[in-house]
């Protein structure tokens, strides 16, 4: 009964083919720099920076607190993640889980650190208002993942 689904299920591509080299994250950091100078306001290429630096999943970054910075120990409380909830119209919701339902704590070094640095200032000229790390038009107030994802994809092209 299931064996015709083997002919829809991709063969893995090598580790070289799923990964970005040091030198393309290079070139996509220096493209969010370039345009975080060019708009300050326009949060999404410290969101891009932001996922660079970290390895974070979208969904993960999208929804973090300033609350969720641990300054004094260094380190991010990763504990909720953004999902596109099909059922209710594919609007973007925050639900109180990672994908795997495990929370974790991100160590935070100096690359993360003059980012957030950065961002702080901007968030407190442009959305002194929002809680969120990386806010947004959503719903609830972040920035969406297919944001993200739509800016990194005029990266590439």
């Amino acid at each position: 009964m299931w064996k015709d689904y083997d002919r829809l299920i991709y063969k893995s591509a090598p580790i070289s083919q799923r990964a970005y080299t040091d030198a393309q994250i290079k070139v996509f950091l220096e493209a969010d720099r370039e345009r975080e100078k060019e708009d300050p306001k326009f949060i999404t290429p410290y969101t891009h920076e932001f996922q660079n630096l970290t390895a974070f999943r979208r969904g993960e970054i999208c929804p973090l607190l300033w609350e969720d910075i641990n300054f004094e120990e260094g380190y991010i409380y990763v504990r909720q993640e953004q999902i596109v909830d099909r059922a209710n119209d594919n609007k973007h919701i925050i639900v109180d889980h990672t994908k795997n339902f495990k929370d974790r704590c991100y160590p935070l070094g100096d690359p993360e650190l003059e980012l957030l640095e950065k961002l702080q200032k901007v968030h407190d000229q442009y959305y002194p208002e929002s809680p969120f790390l990386f806010p947004g038009k959503s719903d609830n107030g972040c920035i969406t993942c297919k944001c993200v994802e739509d800016y990194h994809r005029r990266l590439c092209n």
